[in-house]
């Protein structure tokens, strides 16, 4: 199957890819941070498969590294039969709402704003 082969920081990801494809997107972000003088940095990578045979398609995304000023990511266009599994998977479709994140993931993001509000606010 088509995957990304992603090394980030000299610390292979793996290939990144899904026998269902529809589209695949690896991103690199920047991002300034509303209130702050700062900067993020961000990778994601993910995508939506083909309808399955009820004509459901599929968001489905891995854990990414954090990156920042100086990360090296590497990525290459591979055909692999040994893909990592993504970390998240959910439906895409009106009937069934599934969440994009685990309440784990959430709790993980809930934390980061925290201390970011927490760093705006010691100032």
């Amino acid at each position: 199957m088509k995957a990304f082969r992603v090394v980030v920081d000299g610390q292979p990801m793996g290939d990144l890819g899904v026998p269902d494809l529809g589209t695949a997107s690896l991103i690199v972000g920047v991002d300034r941070v509303q209130g702050l003088d700062s900067i993020e940095h961000r990778l994601s990578v993910g995508g939506l498969t083909e309808p399955d045979t009820d004509s459901v398609c599929w968001h489905y995304r891995w854990a990414c590294p954090k990156i920042h000023e100086g990360s090296r990511v590497e990525i290459e266009i591979v055909e692999s039969a040994n893909c990592v599994t993504p970390t998240r998977r959910y439906r895409s479709d009106h009937q069934v709402q599934e969440p994009a994140f685990t309440q784990e993931e959430l709790r993980a993001l809930r934390y980061e704003d925290y201390l970011e509000l927490k760093r705006e606010f010691e100032q």
